[in-house]
This record gives structure tokens, sequence and C-alpha cells, in this order.
């Protein structure tokens, strides 16, 4: 959103009331006086022309000292290279755009990219200290994600580095905002403006200038029910497309005029249009018909404006949502026929001054008026793309991420999930699989699927229609048994394969249920991760044998409860293990050597967790969680088990156990409680 808010409404599980959620995340016009491009002369953006003068001195130009200011003998070495080499973009240098131009000149020679701000961070997060710890995550994870994602699929290359502030309330942003100024960027009224982002306890806004985006979420709003983290991947994914596309461009000229500005800096359609495309393709897995179809449910019955009338900032004033949506139909068939990679090069030709029309006959092939005359007359520009949308009726095996846009996780959910249940797994479930990996530091085998249905009748039929064959005997076995009668539960059937059930009684309508999806993602993650690096979940083999294939059973459970539990906390050492010894001071613990083997294991389930997380979080205070992804990785590279374990922690694993017994008293020695008892404030006192 370029100088616009975004208001987020709560989702609902009942689709009439869904379709509204939709309404709400259209974006709602900011005051157009936000944006007020000076033609004085103001601060310096130190850090691009310094990549300017550094590269103009390392190819020869002698630009004088490398300060960040932009004098005469910097201009002079400038004028000298261009005219040398011929480049072109559609301002001269300035401090406002010495970003773009730092880019063009590197684009000319590789040699010269190391002088780019990027090359140390391309982005720049600051976060005022009322930010609750759920948003902070999800931006911290999210926004570099899009980012990425977003100059990987342009194709462009980027040399800058932008700057995302987020903050609470209308003080906080007065504080930071300023101290991040673009060049040439100032605001009139600047309460008024960051007012109408802050001002609604239910909403939060967003806009990008160049070099800048602004989100305000209100305070004490935490990601959940209150918060759908879908909306806030949905408004960072939009906002980093626009921090791309207003890097390439820069500024536009002082000499240009309102009426001028969407021949010259593209329309306000085209700009919209795109970010909400590349968002719903990259958060939802949508792309081509689906996301039209999506967009038009949100116009409802109204019809769709010319794109001409869709163009200027006062278009977005009067007609907000058709900027939007119209808009991003409109984009969704200039994705679909020419890929985002062409959306990019409009971008690079229009930094370099090539107006907007001609840059889109060349990249698009056809005149951009008889581009605006199909699509008013019928809404399908590409008669191609219309055939494809009349066949585009998706299976139940739908994949939510198509291929070329996967974070590593395939999410294939049947029509019958409630759709708050299925947006937080198409797009929470991604995030967490990437978090455990890194917080292990290990590298899975393949990928992963994840099942998600609500019947075991769906279930069936995502497993037939996405597999092609009928569920497996232990797949259909937990089918039958489990899917039947669980509210909400999950199961790895396969070294790569998750099957999740999440009854029709199910549904996002509170903090408690976003509470417990998250709480069942994370192991269902957290055992698939385990399986993918250490090999399959069964594989035929029992006993010693399955030990050694898969390690140690009370390894995996440990792992798994102890990321359960704390999520991606530190484990807090002898206070999360006192917690754990307190509902044991009367009970005997087995001995952990006793729990390698399932069919060996002396303890309850719940016993085999507990004992498996006391003995992960010992190796854990020593070693760190990547030490003993470390230990799971030799595993998995047919390294027996007990060899891995001195090799990664420099002692026998005989002697870690017997160590854990004397901490624990696991020994069978009478009175069990009095040990237990010592044991546990012994652990306290570590």
């Amino acid at each position: 959103m370029q100088g616009n808010q975004v208001r987020f409404q709560v989702p609902v599980d009942r689709p009439a009331l869904a379709r509204q959620n939709s309404m709400m995340r259209i974006f709602t016009p900011l005051v157009l006086c936000l944006l007020v491009i000076l033609a004085q002369p103001a601060r310096a953006d130190a850090d691009g022309v310094r990549c300017v003068q550094g590269q103009l001195a390392a190819a020869g130009f002698d630009p004088g000292p490398v300060d960040g200011l932009l004098g005469r003998q910097t201009m002079r070495a400038y004028r000298a290279y261009i005219a040398r080499f011929g480049l072109a973009a559609r301002a001269p240098l300035e401090p406002g755009n010495a970003v773009t131009w730092c880019r063009r000149i590197g684009l000319g020679d590789d040699r010269l990219r190391r002088f780019w701000p990027s090359a140390r961070s391309p982005l720049n997060l600051v976060f005022a200290s009322g930010v609750d710890d759920t948003v902070r995550t999800v931006l911290q994870e999210w926004l570099p994600r899009s980012h990425a994602r977003a100059t990987e699929l342009l194709g462009l290359d980027i040399a800058g580095t932008d700057t995302v502030i987020v903050g609470t309330s209308l003080a906080e942003l007065e504080q930071l905002v300023p101290r991040y100024l673009p060049e040439r960027v100032r605001w009139s009224r600047l309460g008024e403006a960051l007012r109408a982002q802050c001002d609604n306890p239910r909403q939060f806004g967003a806009f990008t200038v160049p070099g800048i985006t602004v989100i305000c979420v209100p305070p004490d709003t935490a990601t959940g029910y209150r918060l759908p983290p879908a909306d806030l991947y949905d408004a960072a994914a939009h906002e980093a497309l626009h921090l791309i596309a207003r890097q390439i461009l820069g500024i536009y000229p002082d000499s240009a005029t309102e009426e001028q500005r969407p021949e010259i800096d593209g329309p306000k359609w085209f700009h919209e249009g795109v970010a909400m495309v590349f968002a719903e393709t990259l958060v939802t897995g949508r792309v081509g018909g689906e996301i039209r179809r999506d967009f038009r449910d949100r116009l409802g019955r109204r019809p769709m404006m010319p794109l001409q009338e869709l163009e200027t900032r006062e278009a977005v004033q009067d007609n907000n949502d058709q900027v939007y949506l119209a808009g991003g139909i409109a984009a969704s068939f200039l994705v679909q026929e020419h890929g985002f990679p062409a959306v990019g090069q409009m971008f690079d030709l229009m930094g370099q001054g090539v107006r907007f029309p001609e840059a889109f006959e060349r990249q698009f092939n056809q005149p951009l008026e008889d581009f605006y005359r199909r699509f008013s007359a019928g809404g399908s520009p590409f008669p191609a793309a219309r055939d494809r949308d009349a066949r585009a009726e998706r299976p139940a095996g739908t994949r939510a991420v198509p291929p070329d846009l996967s974070l590593g996780i395939e999410v294939l959910i049947a029509p019958d999930v409630d759709p708050g249940v299925a947006t937080e797994f198409r797009t929470r479930l991604p995030v967490l699989f990437d978090r455990v990996v890194a917080m292990l530091g290990v590298e899975p085998r393949q990928a992963a699927r994840f099942f998600v249905a609500s019947a075991p009748d769906a279930m069936r039929a995502l497993l037939s229609e996405t597999t092609g064959r009928a569920p497996r005997s232990g797949q259909e076995a937990w089918i039958g048994d489990t899917c039947a009668g669980a509210r909400i539960a999950a199961s790895l059937t396969g070294a790569r394969e998750s099957l999740v059930c999440a009854r029709p009684g199910f549904a996002m309508t509170d903090d408690r249920a976003a509470e417990r999806l998250e709480a069942v993602m994370i192991r269902m993650v957290a055992r698939q991760i385990y399986h993918l690096v250490v090999g399959p979940a069964s594989n035929g083999l029992s006993g010693n044998a399955r030990r050694y294939a898969e390690g140690p059973l009370w390894l995996r459970e440990g792992i798994i409860t102890v990321i359960g539990r704390t999520g991606f906390d530190p484990v807090s050492g002898p206070g999360f293990r006192a917690g754990i010894l307190r509902r044991y001071e009367d009970t005997p613990l087995p001995a952990l050597r006793d729990q390698e083997i399932r069919g060996d294991a002396t303890a309850e389930r719940a016993v085999l967790n507990d004992l498996g997380a006391i003995a992960v979080s010992f190796l854990v205070d020593e070693f760190g969680m990547d030490g003993v992804g470390r230990w799971i990785s030799l595993i998995g590279r047919a390294t027996p088990y007990a060899m891995a374990f001195e090799e990664t922690f420099g002692q026998s694993l005989d002697a870690f156990y017997a160590s854990l017994d004397l901490r624990l008293g696991t020994q069978p020695s009478p009175p069990v409680a009095a040990r237990r008892r010592e044991a546990s404030a012994n652990i306290r006192s570590r």
C-alpha cells in the first residue's frame, strides 16, 4: 500500500462472514496530502552517495572523498562515467536517488557491487519498544522472506537497504519516522497522516514511500484471534514488493505534474495490483484464475471500473477497492501470461526513464490502449487465460503453495477444513518448519508433505487425489482410529508425510483455539523434521536395527517435547527440569538407557516424553539445540548413534546415562520419594 491504510477484521468460520472479512482487507485511503516531494536540497542519503563514490573511485573516476556528500568533484566524476558507458535513468544523480544510481552503476560492472549497501543487509527493521513480541517475531521472519522472494521472482538485483519501521502509537512513530526519511521525502501534517494508521484498535496500517515502510500495530495487539498472522503476512508481502519497486524507480522527477505521474511512474492500478497478486500468491498459494475469482468475490456485484480511471492517487481516494481489486485482476493476467520477471523488467525499464506505455508494450506485446479496451470489454485481455480459467476447478488435493513458490514443504488441504484453520496451516506451517530447521541447524533430506482434512472420507480423498493411490495401511489405520474421533490430531505416517485431522467443530474462534493449533503444528513439524533428517519413521525394522537407524526413542520424543513445550524460547535449564520433576516426586522414574527401543521401553508415553525432555534439556544447556541437531544429523548419515553421541558431545553415551541416573535418582533403590525430592531440589539449584 503506497500511502494507504489497510483494515483487517477478526476471521470467522462461516463463509458469508469470511467473505465480509476478505472485504475488510481492502486497503482504504490515507490523506492524499501525506507525501510531499520537495524540490529544495535536503539531507543526503549518505549510504547511496557513498556507494556511488566508491564505485566511481574503483572504476578510475575520482569522486573526491568518499564521505556521503554529493559535491562538485563527485558530480564531475559521475558525468564522466555515464558519458563513457552511456548509462541512463529517469532522473540525474542527486542525494534522493543515489541508491538508484548505485544500482545502475553496479549492474554494468559486477565488481562494483561490493559497494552496494544491500551487501550488508537488504532490510533494516526498526521496532518500537511497545510492539508485541508475537508481532515482532512474525515480521522478523516474514518481511525478509517475502522481500527476498519478491526480488527472486521479479529477477531484480537490489542495491540499497530499505527501512521498515513498526510502532504502536502516534507518539512512537513521530519519534522514529523522521530519523529514517529518505531524501526529498517529507510529510505535511505528519501527525494526521500517522494518526490514520494508529487510531483504530482493531486495525493496523501500513504504507510505503521510497526507501521506507511504516507499520502501526495498536498496543497490546498480539498475533492470534485479534490479529490473524495471515493478515500480517499479507501486508508484509504487499509492502515488500512496493519497497523493491520504489528502489528501482527512485523518486520521480521534480518537473512531473500529478497528471503526468502515471505515465512516468506507472499507474496506481498496476502498482497495487501487482503487490496484491504477489501477496496472494505467496501467502495463500492462489494463482491465475483462483486469484481473479477471489478478487471478484470481494468486489461483490459491483462491476469493475475501466483501468483508465484507476491510474492516479485521486482514484485511490475515490475508488480504493477498485484500484486494488480490479488492478489485482488485471495484474494477475499479466503475471499468468508473462510471469513476474516481465513485471520486474517493467520496473527496470521505467527506472531507466522509459515511459510506462512504452515499457508495457515491450514487455507484454500489446499496446496499453488495447489491453485497457480488452479488459473493459470482457475482463480477459488474453483469450488463452480465459480458457484456462474455465478449466481451473481445482481438485480437493490442491497445493497451497505452487512449486515455484515452495517454502520447503507442501501443505495440501481438503475443502472441508474450516477456512480460518486452513489459513493458519497455509501461512504458519512453513514459518514453523523453517524455524525448527534453523534451530536444529539441520538439512532435511527432502521436502515434507502435510495433508489436512476434517473428516475421514475427506482425508482419504485428499490422499488418493494427490498421490494417485489409496491410503497405505498405516495411514488407513490412523484415519479410522483417530481422525474419526479427535477434535484435532496429527500423525507422521512416513518419512515425509504427516496427516492432520481438524474436525468440523474445531475453528479459529478464540485465542485458545489459536494456541492449541500452534502447539499441534510445532510438535508435528518437529517430529517431521526429525524423520526427514534421520530417515523413515517406519521401514520394517524393529528392535536394535530400528534404534540404530532412527536413534534412541527418548531422543526423538525429547526433542519434540522440548520444542513443543517451550516454543522457540531457550530452554530455561533448571527451571524447565524442575517443573517436570515436580510431577514425579513420589513416582519412580525409569532409567533413560531403558527407553531406546519402543518394544523395550518401560515408561508410559507421557513419562517417556518427560524423561527424554529432561535429557535433551541437559544437552541443550551445554551444547545448544544445534548441538542436538548435529547428533541427529550424524545418525542420519548412518553413524551409529552411540558413536555419533561421543563425537558430538565428547563423552560416551553410557557415561551420560550414568550421570543422569545420579542426577535424577533413577537407579532402583528405596526410598524413591526421598531421592526424587532430593533430585528435584538439586536440579532447581543448578
